[in-house]
């Protein structure tokens, strides 16, 4: 699909034969309104989309089964799940769909044979190389681009206030410009891509949510032992779900209420904390990310924190 700022497609119109007759389409069920169904399944590792038609529900997510992942089974209903996930699987697993609609709802998987062999805007936006290489290049003002759901990480300095007034421009913009190190080399690590830096915080984004957890907490470790020597300290916040990609006179930037979420969360982060919402602490391979560093996770109280998400927080360090 082209955006019409590019180029117009003209629409045609294709006679298409029944599912049992395309070899792609591997599942598809029409399900009543408060009907479900566990559907076991003979799909071997690979890349598939998963899809919902009907009555405005049309939603879809990317599956990737593999030898390695750990969870045998899905659970999908196009009111609950949000469209663009990237869900990671065992081979052959048990699908359990709901339509909890009030119509009737058609669940597709099909083989996504193009996932290899294309490369899509967002693989690219989150490619730290391509964002060091190329950091001249930008979207067309009028493009808007949906690329799904992400992980927005924000960082900030602590006191930066008194610090560059300690410091003094010089030292200042040295510490400063060290911390950037740090945080770059972070990311790369844990396969983020920076956005852009605003002042002395940094917006990241990352496909995977423990990707981001992990720097985070990398990040307030480096930070934190290093805290004699630089006085550097740091505020993290997490949030995920959906974005666009769009031109903000910054080259290739991210765009939502999912980044202006992560934004908000800063204000519940002290020095050495990471504050982070619902959508991250609610994952499986989180949770037990967390059960297997032994981390201690806070519930923030609702009244404090004036969003419309959960909020939780990590402190590292002493």
């Amino acid at each position: 699909h082209l955006h019409p700022g590019l180029r117009p497609v003209q629409q045609r119109f294709f006679c298409s034969a029944e599912p049992a007759a395309r070899d792609h389409i591997k599942i598809q069920i029409a399900l009543r309104p408060g009907e479900e169904r566990r559907v076991p399944t003979l799909l071997n590792a690979g890349n598939y989309r998963y899809r919902t038609l009907g009555a405005g529900q049309d939603k879809r997510a990317y599956i990737n089964l593999n030898l390695h992942a750990r969870y045998p089974h899905a659970d999908w209903s196009p009111e609950r799940n949000q469209s663009g996930e990237t869900v990671e699987l065992a081979a052959r697993p048990t699908m359990h769909i709901r339509n909890d609609s009030a119509y009737e709802i058609t669940h597709v998987v099909e083989a996504d044979k193009q996932a290899d062999t294309i490369l899509r805007p967002v693989d690219l936006f989150n490619f730290q190389d391509f964002r060091d290489l190329f950091a001249n290049e930008a979207l067309a003002v009028d493009i808007r681009l949906d690329v799904g759901i992400q992980t927005v990480l924000f960082t900030d300095m602590v006191g930066s206030t008194r610090f560059y007034r300690e410091r003094g421009d010089q030292g200042a913009f040295a510490a400063v410009r060290k911390h950037f190190v740090t945080i770059f080399d972070v990311v790369r690590e844990f396969h983020g891509a920076v956005v852009k830096t605003i002042g002395d915080a940094v917006m990241v984004v990352f496909t995977d949510p423990l990707n981001a957890l992990q720097a985070a907490l990398a990040m307030q470790t480096r930070f934190e032992n290093d805290a004699a020597g630089s006085g550097v300290r740091i505020r993290v916040s997490l949030h995920r779900g959906a974005c666009l990609a769009v031109n903000l006179n910054t080259g290739i930037d991210y765009f939502g209420n999912t980044v202006n979420t992560s934004a908000k969360l800063q204000a519940l982060a002290g020095a050495g904390q990471i504050a982070f919402s619902n959508s991250i602490q609610e994952l499986d391979d989180i949770r037990s990310f967390v059960h297997s560093r032994n981390l201690s996770v806070e519930s923030i109280d609702a009244a404090q924190t004036n969003l419309p998400v959960r909020a939780y927080r990590i402190s590292v360090g002493k």
